[in-house]
């Protein structure tokens, strides 16, 4: 289940950034955003598009209860652990292989038992949120069988495209051609998506390259790297510094030289805040991206073409707005460019901008 508050929550980081590009450039009010009601068809500010966002904490608020299950989860998975070493304090103050494998033994068990409820728990909380939305992750024989009907559609399109290359002039229709040239480069791209999953570990090396196609992509890895760094940093030197309380001999003090550094990797600075230290980078590296586009006017784009739309969760990274420098459809709304005097973004893979008076008048 995906929930759009979670996908809100990540602009709303994206939308900072910007903010703050805009802010060092001097161009607060300077009119370069697509409004984010659809009724407004013009460009907006910073500024006023800024004020079209919910405020952090009530984002922040409906992200941590989707997500919140993987705090108790983990929570109950370091107090289990603490009271297992606590029961066996003398072993653990040892300091032996034997006392070091059965902690090891241990904490992977709690660890299996703490990721099945965090998955459980989200899911639940997730497909109960309203306006969530179930995505299917297929197997391989269904991305087989799917592989199959875009080789079929492939052919049937590149044959209507000969078809209608080799028409009369008078019957040729140039919209047509372009219309099929589109199918067939979206087709293609799908097609390659639906073969790689077909195969034997396929979807997880697709969905592990995914989140570094696109910029938009790496940017978004990178700040959660960063966050998660920051957020077991505390937990890591509380942990270091009771070291000697965990063989102690004592099972107060052996459980809460366990149980304390868990308490603080969940509680605030803890995981707790790391939605908020990845989107402080997210931002960070947003107003950089920013920065370096010196005239920026961004547009919303059409929807995506359903054609050979795949349905499952990486969709997103193989979406019909990736242009030809590899940007994706999200990262577009905030700092790709279109001429000034319009607003629309064909919804081509490979078209950027508006069309040429050439063009138009060759209905392009």
């Amino acid at each position: 289940w995906t929930a759009p508050g979670l996908v809100e929550f990540n602009n709303y980081w994206k939308l900072r950034g910007a903010y703050w590009s805009d802010y060092f450039r001097g161009e607060l009010d300077k009119e370069k955003y697509a409004s984010k009601n659809p009724k407004n068809s013009g460009l907006v500010t910073i500024k006023q598009r800024w004020a079209e966002e919910r405020g952090l904490a009530s984002q922040f608020w409906d992200r941590y209860k989707t997500e919140e299950a993987a705090y108790y989860s983990y929570s109950m998975n370091f107090t289990f652990k603490a009271m297992f070493a606590a029961g066996f304090y003398q072993l653990m103050a040892t300091k032996s292989d034997a006392s070091k494998v059965i902690e090891w033994l241990v904490h992977g068990v709690m660890g299996w038992f703490s990721g099945a409820q965090t998955v459980a728990g989200i899911q639940l909380a997730r497909s109960q949120v309203p306006e969530a939305k179930e995505e299917a992750v297929p197997n391989r024989e269904i991305h087989a069988a799917h592989a199959a009907l875009l080789t079929s559609l492939l052919d049937d399109l590149e044959d209507a495209y000969k078809n209608q290359r080799t028409a009369d002039i008078a019957e040729t229709h140039l919209g047509v051609e372009r219309d099929l040239l589109k199918a067939i480069r979206r087709t293609k791209k799908a097609l390659a998506q639906a073969e790689t999953k077909s195969h034997f570990g396929g979807t997880f090396l697709y969905e592990f390259i995914a989140q570094f196609k696109s910029a938009d992509a790496r940017a978004d890895v990178a700040s959660e790297v960063l966050g998660r760094a920051l957020s077991v940093m505390p937990a890591a030197w509380l942990s270091n510094f009771l070291a000697s309380w965990r063989t102690s001999g004592d099972p107060v003090l052996t459980f809460a030289g366990h149980a304390l550094p868990a308490l603080l990797l969940i509680a605030p600075p803890g995981w707790t805040l790391r939605p908020l230290y990845t989107g402080f980078f997210r931002a960070l590296i947003q107003a950089a991206i920013n920065g370096r586009s010196p005239d920026v006017r961004t547009a919303q784009p059409e929807p995506q073409d359903s054609i050979v739309e795949s349905g499952d969760s990486s969709s997103f990274y193989d979406s019909d707005f990736e242009t030809s420098d590899d940007r994706s459809a999200a990262e577009r709304v905030i700092i790709d460019g279109v001429d000034e005097g319009s607003h629309e973004i064909d919804s081509d893979d490979e078209w950027v901008g508006n069309p040429t008076a050439h063009g138009t008048n060759a209905q392009w």
